[in-house]
């Protein structure tokens, strides 16, 4: 994570059940003492083909649904400061924390109506 910026760790299924609840753990065991983490993100990414049977056309829709978050999203273009509240922040980053980091989440997968791949907006 450390001089990476973001980082996007995924699952990839074939199958999933509509509106299931999804548990999680994010562990840390040891951040570097200068790094501040302010935000973490689970999300479901669905990508989705969908081919017209009368003009064999076909609609690529990707979606994002927002699962567990943790903290406060900062804008990307932000060069973040002591300022803003952050969920870790190490002693070489004028913080306190030095052990590790584990963060619990629960949440739960979009229902049939907002996660069909057929309910297209319009």
């Amino acid at each position: 994570m450390r001089g990476h910026g973001a980082t996007r760790p995924q699952r990839a299924d074939r199958q999933w059940y509509i509106f299931a609840r999804l548990q999680g753990k994010v562990t840390l065991p040891a951040p570097a003492p200068d790094v501040t983490i302010f935000y973490i993100r689970a999300s479901l990414m669905q990508s989705t083909e969908v081919t017209s049977p009368r003009d064999g056309k076909v609609v690529k829709v990707e979606r994002q649904f927002p699962i567990f978050s943790s903290g406060t999203e900062l804008p990307m273009k932000q060069r973040p400061g002591k300022e803003c509240s952050a969920i870790w922040r190490g002693r070489d980053a004028d913080g306190e924390d030095e052990a590790e980091l584990a963060l619990d989440g629960q949440g739960r997968l979009p229902n049939d109506y907002e996660g069909r791949p057929t309910t297209l907006e319009g």
